[in-house]
Order: C-alpha cells, then structure tokens, then sequence
C-alpha cells in the first residue's frame, strides 16, 4: 500500500508537527530492524493496549512469553524502574523491574514490538503507548495468544480486590501453593454455587472473549458484613 508520507523522507520545513511525531516512530522502527528485519510498522490495536502492559509484564515475569529488551528511547527519561516484582502478588518486595516505559522490547517469536514514550510537539508533552508488528495479521495473532495464555495463569491462582492504604489494589493468592476446593470454608451450598458458576465458565470456549479481545476469565465477588472476621 501506498504511503504518502514515508520514515524514509524528511518533512521538518513542510510538515514540522509531523516530523515531531514521526522522529520517535522512526527511531524505533530503525532498532527494531537492527534487530530483526522486517516490514514493520505501527498498528492500532485500541484499549487492549493498555489491558496487554499489566498482562505481559506478568508474563514476562513468570517466563511465559520470550522477550528481548532492545533499549531505552530518551536518556532523559527514566531508564530503569523499582516496584514490587507484582501487582499481583501478596509480598511488598522492592526490586527492578521490566516495564514498557521508555523502553522498546520486542517479543521474536510472534515479530511483534511494546514501548510506551513521549510525543514532543509544539511545546506539550504526553505519553502513548506504541504497538509495532510485521504485519497486522501477525499482531492480530499475538494478541490472541496473549489471551490464550492469560486464561492459563488466571485458572492457576485465585484474584482478588484487597483495600490498602494505597487504594484497591489486585492481588494473586496461589502462586505457590495451591488450594483444593474442600479447604474453602464457606456453606456448602454457597461454595457449591461458586464452583458451578465457575465449571459452567470455563467449560465454554470464550469466543464471545476471544472475538472482542478480552481476557477470558471468570471474577467472583464475596461480601461479608462489617465487624465479622474474615480471613483468606
């Protein structure tokens, strides 16, 4: 398909506000074919990336998905990150973590590429997520694969919703033990709802999840009345 305003040319004289936005998508697009050639080029896949950072972070973290980190994008950004290891995990460990944030790492197996940088224009300043593929069918597959593997990590752990200090925050129980279903303590006919609803879920094929990108997973909510001990 024909491009009218190709990375190949320079547009600052014609185009200045252009060229603003155009020098970063070129930049990385340089890195990535140094890295892997290819046809590559932006593509729109709308508010899953936002929904992807947290999920592929995840991912990366429990070495689901190969990853390759190719470098930062502004040195006057920050070029390193320390948070806890997990959103989703119960512990409050600092450590250094991997992150999109002015940063371009490339996923090989799938020629598919995340960062989230800086657009400088006319004196404003804000950042963006960048979704980079070889072609659209390919970042279309990734994206289904992600799902596919989301659904995996989600049946392998229990999350939930805890209050802190900080906010409503996510949080993973079962990342290293797991729990049978006789050592939930609640009525028999409450936990025998729960797990129908949530056989029932899962023995469907998600196409209604896969057709509209989202992630394939089954959310319980649990209420106990205000002064009545809870425990997990």
């Amino acid at each position: 398909m024909k491009v009218l305003f190709s990375n190949e040319e320079q547009f600052r004289e014609l185009h200045p506000n252009y060229e603003d936005f155009a020098i970063l998508t070129r930049r990385v697009i340089k890195l990535l074919n140094e890295n892997y050639e290819g046809n590559w080029q932006l593509v729109d896949i709308g508010d899953h990336i936002i929904q992807l950072d947290n999920s592929l972070i995840e991912m990366m973290e429990n070495e689901l998905i190969q990853y390759k980190i190719l470098g930062n994008i502004y040195e006057a950004k920050p070029l390193s990150k320390i948070a806890n290891k997990s959103s989703l995990s119960m512990e409050s460990k600092l450590e250094i973590v991997s992150t999109f944030e002015n940063t371009v790492i490339l996923f090989p197996e799938y020629q598919v590429a995340v960062t989230m940088a800086f657009n400088f224009s006319g004196g404003n300043a804000w950042p963006e997520y960048f979704f980079f593929s070889t072609s659209p069918e390919g970042a279309l597959y990734f994206l289904e694969e992600i799902n596919e593997k989301l659904r995996e990590l989600l049946m392998q752990s229990v999350t939930y919703l805890v209050d802190t200090e900080h906010g409503v925050q996510r949080r993973k129980y079962g990342e290293q033990a797991a729990v049978q279903r006789e050592e939930v303590l609640l009525e028999n006919h409450i936990k025998q709802d729960i797990f129908r609803s949530i056989d029932e879920f899962f023995n469907e094929d998600g196409h209604f999840f896969k057709e509209y990108g989202l992630p394939y997973k089954r959310g319980i909510l649990l209420y106990v009345p205000p002064a009545m001990e809870k425990q997990h």
